[in-house]
């Protein structure tokens, strides 16, 4: 392997001083040797980009469509809803928000994640349709909460009907902090306002910055709540517990 990278080398090497344009002597000294990987890198480096590109304005392969050709025989090709599936477990989030006229609303959602430390960032996805994220856009406020196992039949109530038509409160126990709801038995609560508001194909994409954050302390008297005590979403209506490895 090293001899014949060292013949490629030296063709290298020996063409470019047959060529047409002017050129620096060929040193044959030990550092000749270094110098040419070098200026051979870059090559090497392009040569091994140049089969991934594709000509100005034809389209690369769906997702299926690639999973389809790989020779991985065990794979499945994913589509819409199931690739969010193949993505969790995720937590569990309850979204509290209040209308104009103080009506507490909870929307479960599993497309919750931090974004930054510094300011504290975190993203979420609701459907632009949900009464929730109506609320949210209207007062720039809202609640996110984890919850227990125990709380899934609340999280499958609120998120089969609609806070247009339903009301929520009676789903949890609710406390009230600066004019907005959520679960008394949060296992983590934050309070957030709006940052920004951007379409993402079928929902909306918040970003939303921690104002105030609390946490219970965990049933081993870790500093804060963790999956393994909080609710997860695996998919539409299906939940499970984590346990911690130990």
């Amino acid at each position: 392997m090293g001899h014949a990278h060292l013949r490629r080398g030296q063709a290298h090497v020996f063409a470019h001083r047959r060529g047409p344009r002017r050129t620096a002597p060929v040193d044959r000294r030990a550092g000749l040797l270094q110098r040419h990987h070098r200026r051979a890198a870059p090559r090497r480096r392009e040569r091994a980009r140049h089969p991934a590109a594709l000509p100005a304005g034809v389209p690369g392969p769906r997702i299926g469509e690639a999973m389809q050709e790989a020779p991985d025989a065990g794979l499945t090709p994913l589509f819409g809803r199931a690739i969010a599936e193949a993505l969790g477990p995720r937590p569990v989030m309850v979204v509290g928000t209040a209308d104009a006229e103080r009506r507490a609303d909870f929307t479960p959602a599993a497309f919750c994640a931090p974004l930054s430390y510094d300011p504290a960032l975190v993203t979420l996805g609701l459907k632009p349709t949900s009464w929730g994220y109506a609320n949210l856009a209207a007062s720039g406020r809202c609640t996110l909460s984890t919850v227990a196992a125990a709380a899934a039949p609340a999280v499958v109530f609120c998120g089969s009907h609609s806070g247009r038509t339903t009301d929520k409160s009676a789903a949890f126990a609710i406390v009230w902090e600066d004019g907005l709801p959520r679960p008394a038995d949060a296992l983590a609560a934050f309070s957030c306002r709006l940052v920004s508001d951007t379409p993402a194909g079928d929902h909306r994409l918040l970003v939303l910055e921690v104002v105030q954050a609390a946490a219970r302390p965990s049933t081993n008297d870790a500093p804060s709540a963790g999956p393994a005590d909080a609710l997860l979403c695996l998919a539409h209506n299906r939940f499970a517990h984590a346990e911690p490895i130990r």
